[in-house]
């Protein structure tokens, strides 16, 4: 009995400090919004299960922190995570990174060589960017995933494999399996457990959070004390659509910690198609009848412009590297537009 009770003891630490694990990498993300806080929850939850997962979301989301927790938080955290990445892998190629191969069963397979299901035998196999899988190779992972079973390339023999899977995919696989680029039976065998990952300008309240977590990361990198961001440099990135999603902003606040010569964040630390784009560019109103299409259209670019250029204290080489045309061309802008110019502008 005391035994017993020693036991259920052990294995309920054991538990705790894994979900403390999964949270100690939680806090190195954010996880703040209604959307984001209900994903995190969802792979804690699944994270003991054997299901297969399906994580979808654009791509920069963070599907990959998503999968660390759950590996860490399931009883196979003391194993292998293995990640393929099957977009960077040659179509020629994913067949034997996957399945593994034997010596001689093709050119240039010069010895045995186990393949990422074996490798990731008692632990967890994340396949990422699922949908770029070839369709000839599709019928063989489902295969594997129905069997727990792979037979390397050359060989006749099957090995029993106990791994955990779990995809990830950008791509709306809806419409690959529309097009017929993608098998239904392997897409319900993926998607078990879906977790989706909203992109990052749904969830902009979090953006705040992000900057000072990156900030923290790259000034300890980079030996620097930034004490804080004006409210100039964040105000633009609010309002950014993000198609990078949080890759990019962590990229974004990366460029501004190294070149940053004050202690303070300001505008000038942004890239350009930070500060000028079409989601930071307030679109006037232009109503009436009474305007044609190219005068509407003329009163729209004076507009854009003239925000390119106050942006950039007047600086037109800046506000033209922005807006991304020549300095001639917007000088001629300028004239033709009838843009006021800033005294003592260059």
């Amino acid at each position: 009995m005391r035994k017993q009770q020693k036991d259920n003891q052990l294995e309920k630490l054991e538990a705790l400090t894994k979900r403390a694990t999964a949270h100690s990498l939680a806090n190195q993300y954010i996880f703040n919004s209604s959307e984001m806080r209900k994903a995190l929850q969802l792979g804690i939850r699944v994270a003991n299960s054997q299901a297969n997962v399906l994580i979808t979301g654009e791509s920069g989301t963070g599907k990959d922190v998503i999968v660390r927790i759950i590996h860490n938080c399931s009883t196979r955290s003391s194993q292998k995570l293995v990640k393929v990445s099957l977009s960077c892998l040659p179509q020629t190629l994913i067949e034997a990174e996957l399945f593994g191969i034997m010596k001689g069963s093709f050119t240039g397979a010069l010895a045995n060589r186990k393949g990422k299901f074996e490798e990731a035998d008692k632990g967890t196999l994340f396949l990422d960017e699922i949908g770029e899988l070839p369709t000839e190779i599709q019928l063989k992972l489902l295969q594997v995933i129905q069997d727990r079973e792979v037979t390397r390339l050359g060989s006749n023999i099957s090995t029993k494999l106990d791994f955990r899977l779990i995809t990830a995919t950008n791509k709306d696989l809806s419409e690959l399996l529309k097009e017929n680029k993608f098998r239904k039976d392997l897409f319900y065998r993926l998607n078990v457990i879906n977790i989706n990952l909203a992109p990052l300008r749904r969830r902009k309240e979090e953006i705040p959070q992000f900057v000072d977590l990156f900030i923290k990361k790259f000034c300890f990198r980079e030996k620097k004390n930034l004490k804080k961001v004006s409210d100039e440099f964040l105000k633009p990135l609010t309002e950014y659509k993000f198609p990078g999603n949080v890759r990019e902003l962590e990229n974004i606040i990366e460029r501004a910690v190294v070149l940053s010569e004050n202690k303070l964040l300001i505008a000038d630390d942004l890239p350009a198609e930070v500060l000028v784009s079409e989601e930071t560019v307030n679109l006037p109103q232009v109503n009436g009848s009474e305007l044609s299409l190219p005068e509407k259209m003329c009163k729209i670019e004076k507009s854009i412009l003239l925000k390119a250029l106050k942006k950039f204290n007047y600086h037109q080489t800046k506000a033209a590297i922005a807006l991304g045309i020549s300095e001639a061309r917007l000088r001629y802008k300028i004239k033709i537009l009838g843009i006021p110019r800033k005294k003592n502008s260059p």
